[in-house]
């Protein structure tokens, strides 16, 4: 994304609290390793509605919430904070603050921009554009391979046409136990892994 565009992103400030109220939860451990103290900057990278930037700067640091919804932002901005939209990969500060906080430890990500493609396929459709099979497998899980982190595929459901579709699951580094649990609380909850494709 350029950096004079907008981000775009659909969130819903109200849905958000209602169905996502778990995430600023899980956060707050994150938030109690940070330990913000007065006097500091912290930017809070996908502040959303604000929740746990609000704690920050309860805690005396001077806080910057970023978010790519702008829903969210507004919901942030109307608890008082300095909250703005922009891109978290294409931000405009300097090296301004003494911390980043982020309430995420596992990033869940698509393993392919597209479904399973078909045996014999050379090229799929993506965004109207053709993409050569070989490059749209590995265009999601590169980023994982060049850098080292863990990261791990898992099935999460099927199109309509009946090809599987893939969630994949990125972490910190050493974290692969992390993620093979939280792989396994997944399957236990859902039985797209008993599933099969009918094959033609």
């Amino acid at each position: 994304m350029s950096a004079d565009k907008q981000p775009v992103q659909e969130w819903n400030a109200d849905r958000y609290a209602e169905h996502a109220h778990f995430v600023p939860t899980l956060g707050q451990a994150v938030l109690d390793l940070l330990n913000p103290r007065p006097g500091e900057r912290i930017l809070d990278l996908g502040c959303g509605d604000g929740l746990l930037t609000e704690k920050i700067a309860a805690a005396g640091a001077t806080v910057v919430g970023v978010d790519g919804a702008a829903d969210m932002v507004a919901a942030a901005q109307k608890r008082g904070l300095d909250a703005r939209l922009m891109d978290g990969l294409s931000l405009s500060f300097g090296r301004e603050f003494d911390a980043v906080f982020d309430n995420v430890d596992t990033i869940l990500a698509p393993t392919l921009p597209t479904a399973a493609p078909r045996i014999g396929e050379r090229e799929v459709i993506i965004g109207g554009e053709k993409e050569t099979v070989r490059s749209a497998l590995v265009r999601l899980n590169r980023p994982a391979n060049l850098t080292g982190h863990p990261a791990i595929s898992i099935p999460c459901g099927f199109t309509r046409s009946g090809l599987p579709i893939g969630l994949q699951l990125i972490g910190p580094r050493w974290s692969e136990a992390r993620l093979l649990s939280i792989a396994l609380a997944y399957e236990d909850a859902t039985e797209w892994h008993k599933r099969r494709p009918q094959l033609a």
